[in-house]
């Protein structure tokens, strides 16, 4: 018997399990929803969504009980995957007075009096942050979220070459850190930035990770980018940096 099959089967005999586990839903719901249907200052929001998180994940604990131990896995999942989803697409992380997000607009401290994050998502005319992509994230996050991503595809790469089994599944990750290599770097070349925007740290660990082989893809496309480059007018990189429609107008 498996652990999904014994956690359902000792649910199934908890008449209170399905009260919290709608009532955690029904949280979950808030915290995301509301905040979108309801334009307000960054704070109201903020609270609405850890509120609700906090709700969601006392009820998934509940949902569990007697069951400590898989109401504390569910809790923490959970509060996890809010979190994850707050970092990345919210203004909601913030830690002594700082905002901690993914993207660029997300990151800007709270207006004194707004109406909402979503209304003040606009990009800046000044060009403060030169390395960014696309004015969506700078380079030094996007390059600790590119060793997560090429992290996972080179793992799956290596267990096909430990079990033998799967090769499609590997076929089709290093088929990624080959795409994502190559656009990286003849991107970067074709806007003029050097190579791996400054982030060198981060380049050696790919090099590391994939046994040189992100690295040497990058830089073979990072050459043909400085020699054939290509900047489209339709791209983010045009529109969100000021400096790029000045250069290439």
């Amino acid at each position: 018997m498996t652990v999904a099959d014994a956690a359902s089967r000792s649910w199934l005999h908890q008449p209170h399990t399905l009260v919290f586990f709608v009532a955690a839903l029904v949280c979950l719901a808030v915290a995301v929803a509301l905040p979108l249907l309801v334009n307000r200052e960054r704070s109201w929001e903020r609270r609405v969504y850890w509120g609700g998180t906090t709700a969601a994940v006392l009820c998934a604990f509940f949902a569990a009980f007697p069951d400590w131990k898989l109401g504390v896995g569910m809790s923490l999942l959970g509060a996890w995957l809010m979190a994850f989803g707050a970092y990345f697409y919210t203004p909601y992380i913030k830690i002594r007075g700082k905002v901690y997000a993914f993207t660029i607009r997300d990151s800007r401290p709270d207006p004194p009096s707004d109406g909402g994050w979503r209304s003040h998502g606009a990009a800046p005319d000044s060009d403060a942050t030169p390395d960014s992509y696309g004015g969506l994230a700078t380079a030094k996050k996007s390059w600790w979220l590119l060793i997560l991503i090429v992290t996972i595809c080179a793992i799956n790469v290596i267990g096909y070459f430990v079990d033998k089994q799967h090769p499609w599944r590997a076929a089709l990750m290093a088929s990624v850190i080959v795409a994502i290599s190559t656009m990286f770097g003849y991107g970067d070349a074709s806007w003029g930035y050097p190579v791996a925007r400054r982030q060198r740290m981060q380049l050696f660990i790919l090099s590391v990770i994939t046994l040189g082989a992100f690295t040497a893809l990058y830089l073979c496309a990072y050459c043909a980018g400085k020699r054939w480059p290509l900047s489209r007018k339709q791209s983010m990189e045009h529109r969100r940096p000021p400096r790029h429609q000045k250069q290439y107008p």
